[in-house]
């Protein structure tokens, strides 16, 4: 509950803020939220291979909790923002039950005593000592304020409040990376806890969850080496320290473990083999089965035009930023301008050497043998060396958890976009850990010290990550500011000139959107997106010429880059996706002459659109509306008439044919037609 108040509190701001960026093409496009029934999307997890239409699934299981937003509160972002919160609530719960776990291995072998009563009573109860495990300061008084147990709710918190994980909270089509790690964070606690009380319904509900954790984001594939990691912690706990029975209680045997992670490892296989059957079942030829295999399996982007040498070489400083902005997060934004780095210049050296140091680091301190027996490495001191040992275990875990969990997107595998912050949300648990086990190695050296000006850093340093969050969270609660914010950050990059100028031509301030979008197709002049863009913001300010100019320009520049759009001979069902876009430039030409009342010129774009797509619905209206204009009433009529048998369930057609038939003097057959206009549905996404 203490989180949930404070979460509310800092993501306030943008709890009522409007569907942003690619919230429209993963939740309201309708053939992507709606076009699969739930038992559909939910039947994803428990397949190996593609949907028999090539529909890969490996990201059902969150697609069926929007579409279950949708079925509770429509096309009303607000509900899906609260869902985000609660699973970013969870898996700050779920960090600090992590934390609380790992330093519970330590604090078993510290403060458990097994003595002659306590054995004999744990063998008449059949109990083993680690059901009466509880946790303690080094005092040895079991205490809900130790500091174990605050380190563990400190941790939670820092992965609750940093500011580095709005873009995946407030951005609710990231979603997706928010439910991949829930499901990833309650697999590995569920496995600590089998290891813990050697109950195999901890182990199953592990299996459970790494099965959701596939089915919800690709980035899970790291999930059975997170595991194994996690494996060599709780195998090397105490080695030569305490009893024979503590031992062989608390610490697992290797081979055992790694057997018990291989239905990890095969689950994992999952994603490969429904990526691979997808790609065969889109090409359809068995020939071809061995190429596309490999493809699949080397992770081929064909829709990405970055090699993957260029790419590794621009993640090397990508990883960098994140680090960064980890722990100075300044300057954040949604869509960075990141220049593509082609050579090792001395900037991309020296970081590969701190990346390649750092990793070195943390697999030493990790796998070091840091506490066998009194050949501890740790400097002795008054105090066990054991506390220091095993933290900087955890200080190790921590680095090479941040860096096993980037691997899918910041390695060798090019994706369209260079960075983006939602990426570091389940690598932040690393670092987490990290501070965590730095924090414990901290405490137990200095613990005799005053505490006071420790007390205070760590407020201050909350306070000011709270802040920072507060102000992302009201930079995403407006689509005119977040792109502002975006802009002031990035004024050269094309995107950002132009989503900045259709927010503000759809808020009304023609004069700036135009001027942004105007900047925008300097930037990239090749970009029909854009000059369609550019028409839509003229559309809307009422300056049709300069529309129609841009919207020819759009077409003109989409045929010559998709030179398989052919005018004629596709049907309605048939017409393909660049036909489809290619009809709506034309539809949008046809548009602004309506406006301008020239009836010839509407009509020649109107029909131009409907040879290449005879089934935009959109351009028959605009069809009836040309001839209408024309004062050919009669055409009209025919027109809305067959735009009416064709889609019965759209009441614009209705509507117009309603309007005309009035105009034409046939009243009673107009009071017909609207008498069987259908009544507007559930608003589709």
């Amino acid at each position: 509950m203490l989180f949930f108040l404070i979460a509310a509190v800092l993501y306030s701001p943008s709890l009522s803020g409007p569907w942003q960026y690619d919230d429209y093409a993963q939740i309201l496009d309708e053939k992507v939220l709606t076009g699969r029934s739930l038992p559909q999307l939910l039947s994803s997890v428990f397949r190996f291979t593609a949907h028999p239409d090539g529909w890969t699934g490996t990201r059902d299981l969150v697609r069926a909790t929007f579409l279950l937003n949708w079925q509770w509160w429509g096309n009303k972002p607000a509900g899906y923002r609260w869902v985000n919160l609660a699973i970013h609530v969870i898996n700050a719960t779920l960090v600090t039950a992590l934390v609380y776990q790992l330093l519970q291995i330590q604090n078993t072998q510290k403060t458990l005593n097994v003595g002659k009563s306590d054995k004999s009573e744990n063998q008449k109860t059949g109990k083993s000592g680690s059901l009466n495990l509880r946790f303690s300061d080094n005092s040895g008084s079991p205490s809900i304020l130790s500091f174990p147990n605050l380190l563990a709710i400190g941790a939670g918190l820092l992965f609750l409040i940093h500011p580095l994980q709005s873009q995946a909270v407030a951005y609710i089509a990231q979603r997706f990376t928010s439910m991949a790690a829930m499901f990833y964070l309650l697999t590995v606690v569920l496995y600590i806890l089998y290891n813990r009380y050697n109950s195999y319904k901890y182990y199953i509900a592990a299996i459970l969850t790494a099965l959701f954790a596939f089915n919800s984001k690709e980035i899970t594939v790291t999930l059975p080496v997170a595991l194994a990691l996690i494996t060599f912690v709780l195998g090397t706990r105490a080695k030569g320290q305490g009893s024979r029975e503590n031992q062989s209680a608390f610490s697992p045997k290797p081979l055992a473990l790694s057997l018990l992670l291989l239905p990890f490892f095969l689950l994992s296989l999952k994603l490969p083999s429904q990526i691979i059957s997808s790609s065969f079942v889109s090409s359809g030829n068995l020939n071809d089965l061995a190429v596309t295999a490999i493809d699949s399996l080397a992770l081929k982007q064909k829709a990405v035009d970055l090699t993957r040498h260029d790419y590794f070489l621009t993640q090397i400083n990508v990883v960098g930023t994140y680090l960064r902005l980890a722990v100075l997060p300044i300057r954040q934004t949604l869509d960075y301008d990141y220049q593509i780095t082609k050579n090792f210049d001395p900037k991309t050296i020296v970081l590969a050497i701190f990346h390649l140091g750092l990793i070195g680091v943390g697999g030493w301190l990790l796998l070091g043998p840091w506490d066998k027996g009194q050949g501890t490495r740790v400097k002795p001191s008054a105090l066990s060396p054991q506390p220091l040992a095993f933290s900087l275990r955890l200080v190790g875990l921590g680095i090479l958890w941040f860096y096993l969990t980037l691997l899918p997107e910041s390695s060798v595998v090019p994706i369209a976009d260079l960075i983006y912050e939602h990426r570091v949300y389940l690598p932040m648990i690393g670092l987490v850990i990290a501070f965590s086990g730095l924090a414990y190695n901290i405490y137990n050296r200095y613990k005799n010290y005053n505490p006071v000006f420790l007390c205070f850093l760590l407020f201050t340093f909350y306070s000011l990550l709270s802040i920072a969050t507060f102000r992302r969270a009201y930079v995403w609660g407006n689509e005119v500011r977040l792109w502002a914010d975006i802009y002031e950050k990035a004024p050269n990059k094309p995107r950002a000139n132009k989503n900045y100028g259709v927010v503000l031509a759809a808020a009304g301030r023609y004069e700036e959107g135009v001027k942004r979008l105007a900047r925008a197709v300097e930037l990239e002049s090749d970009n029909a997106d854009y000059w369609s863009n550019f028409g839509t913001a003229y559309l809307r300010w009422g300056k049709y010429e300069e529309s129609a100019g841009k919207f020819l320009k759009a077409f003109e520049l989409y045929i010559l880059q998709n030179p398989e759009v052919v005018e004629g001979g596709k049907s309605r069902e048939a017409g393909s996706r660049s036909a489809r876009q290619a009809a709506q430039y034309m539809n949008d030409y046809g548009v602004s002459m309506v406006q301008l009342q020239r009836g010839d010129e509407a009509l020649a774009g109107f029909e131009k659109a409907l040879k290449i797509d005879p089934g935009l619905y959109a351009a028959w209206l605009g069809l009836g509306a040309s001839y209408n204009i024309k004062g050919d009433s009669e055409m009209a009529i025919k027109i809305f008439s067959q735009t009416v048998r064709d889609f019965p369930d759209q009441s614009d057609g209705y509507n117009n044919l309603a309007v005309v038939l009035k105009k034409a003097g046939r009243s009673e057959e107009a009071a017909a037609v609207l008498s069987r206009m259908p009544k507007p549905a559930k608003k589709s996404p």
